[in-house]
């Protein structure tokens, strides 16, 4: 999947701008708890601020709308002109009002919003490469840089949980982290592991359950 939308040349934009978004419909909308990642890029843009052009995620559902703001912190940008980067716009309940349940719900339609976060007048474009709904309902650990050799442990077992880099089997730093581990449960399961790096890096994984109730 991709997406590139233009804004014209010579064209004015002042501060706090939404200048379009892209819209993604459901044949099923999903339920649950997600976290939205869209690997986006800028192209033809001031390079000293890429800053001044964020993306946001938004939605309509029937006859409501939501649209992202910089008051809220639901902005976020590019760190350089031209390069693929995955962005994290945060956490997106689905459905995002109550169903009902006597009466059909109105369609779902995700959309990536692009605002102007610094007046500019230039022409410019940008990509949408890819949009990722991840599931976060039982948990969600986001860390960056892990060294190539360091194993990243997610300890949803002890008593009390935490995320470490280790080798050999031994804890070697605790890394900065976003979430919190999660604890597997009877029901069925997927974990999903995504890694920002080039396509080459390879990578294995290793789960171990640990049952916290007896079986009959």
């Amino acid at each position: 999947m991709g997406q590139r939308v233009y804004i014209k040349e010579n064209v004015a934009i002042v501060t706090d701008t939404v200048l379009g978004y892209m819209p993604f419909n459901f044949l099923t909308t999903p339920r649950g708890r997600f976290r939205v990642l869209v690997k986006a890029r800028v192209h033809d843009f001031d390079a000293a601020h890429p800053e001044y052009f964020g993306y946001g995620v938004g939605w309509s559902y029937g006859d409501r709308e939501y649209i992202p703001t910089r008051v809220n912190g639901e902005l976020y940008y590019c760190a350089a002109e031209d390069t693929p980067e995955v962005l994290d716009l945060g956490l997106l309940n689905l459905p995002p009002i109550a169903d009902s349940e006597v009466v059909n719900m109105p369609s779902f339609e995700l959309r990536i919003y692009f605002i102007a976060l610094g007046a500019f007048a230039s022409h410019s474009a940008f990509d949408i490469i890819s949009v990722l709904l991840l599931p976060a309902d039982e948990g969600l650990v986001i860390v960056d840089d892990v060294p190539a050799a360091d194993v990243l442990a997610i300890d949803g077992i002890s008593d009390r949980p935490n995320v470490y880099f280790s080798v050999g089997g031994e804890v070697v730093e605790y890394p900065n982290k976003m979430g919190y581990p999660f604890t597997l449960g009877r029901e069925i399961t997927r974990i999903y592991v995504c890694r920002d790096d080039g396509r080459d890096v390879t990578f294995s994984s290793e789960v171990h359950y640990q049952p916290q109730f007896l079986l009959s």
